[in-house]
């Protein structure tokens, strides 16, 4: 009984003590928000290789333009990715939008289970998609499609 009380008295405090001290509020900067979406297409032959196939960093990558990633973007904005993938859900094929970083499995031709991974950097004016995988080496690709969505802070 006394570490019932004892508990129930500790709880009460805990709720008592956060309900004290500042309130605060949200302030709104700016209002809306203006958004930007394109779809891009990593072609299969168009991969740039980089680093030495079998140490660390070996990953291949994309680079493509979008002059919407303006200074205003990188300062106050958002570039979000996402992988856009079609997937088997027993008979029926599934369409799916995965963001970035997206890890997943993969089997090699060594028919052992590796991690590859997909991400993606930003700057000024380009995006730059990224594939590497867990054992280092690098794997042929097919097409891969991305969606790509570009958040300005409104006027």
């Amino acid at each position: 009984m006394k570490k019932f009380l004892l508990s129930f008295f500790a709880f009460a405090s805990v709720l008592f003590m956060s309900s004290c001290g500042d309130v605060y509020k949200t302030e709104i900067v700016k209002e809306g928000v203006d958004l930007f979406t394109d779809y891009v297409t990593a072609a299969a032959d168009s991969w740039t290789y980089f680093g030495n196939e079998g140490e660390l960093g070996c990953l291949i990558y994309q680079d493509f333009e979008f002059p919407e990633i303006s200074n205003k973007v990188m300062d106050e904005g958002l570039v979000t990715v996402y992988f856009c993938a079609r997937e088997q859900e027993g008979n029926d094929f599934v369409d799916r939008d995965h963001p970035l970083p997206y890890v997943f499995t993969v089997e090699n031709e060594r028919h052992q289970v590796i991690s590859q991974n997909i991400r993606y950097a930003v700057e000024r004016g380009f995006l730059r998609v990224i594939v590497e995988w867990s054992d280092s080496k690098t794997y042929l690709q097919d097409d891969m499609q991305f969606k790509v969505c570009i958040m300005s802070p409104g006027k």
